[in-house]
């Protein structure tokens, strides 16, 4: 995307704004630079807030139910390394000491 003066699409200038940080002409990105900053287009709803706030809800009650699926899982996973990685060094030694 080719961002030079006159150059940025109206769709990416709704979106981003020039902030200036003092009356002397000089902003947050030097003296004549443009800084960029994000802004919103309109003010959200109340529903679209609501909206927000619920899927955020569901994300983080699906990411907590699998780490509890995982939690559970640990232990028996666990022993069947331990068996496995038992059974090799067995195996191990047998072949050594013959």
């Amino acid at each position: 995307m080719n961002l030079q003066a006159g150059k940025i699409p109206i769709r990416l200038l709704a979106f981003i704004s020039a902030a200036t940080s003092s009356h002397d002409g000089k902003t947050a990105a030097g003296e004549g630079g443009l800084a960029l900053r994000m802004s919103f287009c309109y003010p959200s709803s109340p529903k679209r807030v609501a909206m927000t706030v619920a899927f955020f809800a569901s994300g983080a009650a699906l990411f907590a139910i699998g780490m509890h699926l995982s939690y559970i899982n640990v232990a028996p996973q666990q022993a069947r390394t331990k068996a496995r990685n038992d059974f090799v060094k067995e195996r191990l030694r047998q072949k050594q000491g013959k």
